[in-house]
């Protein structure tokens, strides 16, 4: 998993969005065009349109409070136009790889489930990631080949279940992801440096070239907020 197209560039949060909004076909273009990696987020909508949008409110973007697991696909394009995953994969088609964060539904697995009816016609390049263990396991059951992503951001809090999980054979056993996604404020930690010699580390959000010059020896890509000048 060391030499995964993962590696191949850096990889761009929710696409390069200096001249754009984040999550858009724009910002998508641009991605492609300086040939990085696509980072982006799902949602589902109350009419089972999978969107990539990344808050579960459209407020921060808009100013509009309306959630989009309430919302139908028509209801949210008349305040903001949304892309579907389906645009972005026909943008897309294979130029770069495109790494997908599965955000939560409220009914378990049900994005999951549509998300897959998508991906198996996708013939290109791509990754599923989340923060939801049970999201990994059953891509895990379900999808085998796909490429998976556990995505880390507490490992020393208090959550018990998140500890248990990172010391215990559940990670290495059950889950098997291809690769984990670390916070910064984690990559230096010696549980991550361990785990490094099994899995490849993809550390994020790097969002300038201190930080980048910082943490680039501690993971094996980055998912970045990429402006105009690249990182070196």
């Amino acid at each position: 998993m060391k030499k995964s197209f993962l590696t191949t560039n850096l990889i761009a949060h929710r696409g390069l969005h200096y001249n754009y909004l984040e999550n858009t076909l724009g910002a998508f273009k641009e991605a492609i065009k300086n040939n990085y990696i696509i980072e982006l987020d799902i949602r589902l909508t109350k009419d089972k349109k999978i969107i990539v949008f990344h808050d579960n409110n459209l407020f921060r973007i808009t100013g509009i409070n309306k959630n989009i697991n309430e919302s139908t696909y028509e209801e949210l394009n008349k305040i903001i136009n949304i892309p579907t995953l389906q645009e972005v994969l026909n943008l897309v088609s294979g130029k770069v790889p495109i790494i997908i964060e599965i955000k939560l539904s409220k009914k378990l697995f049900q994005l999951e489930k549509e998300l897959s009816k998508l991906l198996d016609n996708y013939n290109y390049r791509f990754a599923i990631q989340s923060f939801n263990p049970l999201s990994i396991l059953w891509f895990k059951i379900n999808k085998p080949k796909y490429i998976r992503g556990y995505l880390i951001n507490s490992i020393y809090s208090k959550n018990i279940i998140i500890n248990r999980l990172l010391n215990s054979k559940i990670l290495n056993k059950i889950l098997k992801p291809n690769y984990l996604g670390v916070n910064l404020q984690y990559l230096k930690n010696n549980k991550i440096k361990k785990l490094r010699r099994k899995y490849l580390i993809i550390g994020y959000t790097i969002n300038n070239q201190e930080e980048y010059t910082e943490y680039k020896r501690y993971a094996d890509n980055f998912i970045c907020n990429i402006g105009k000048e690249p990182y070196k």
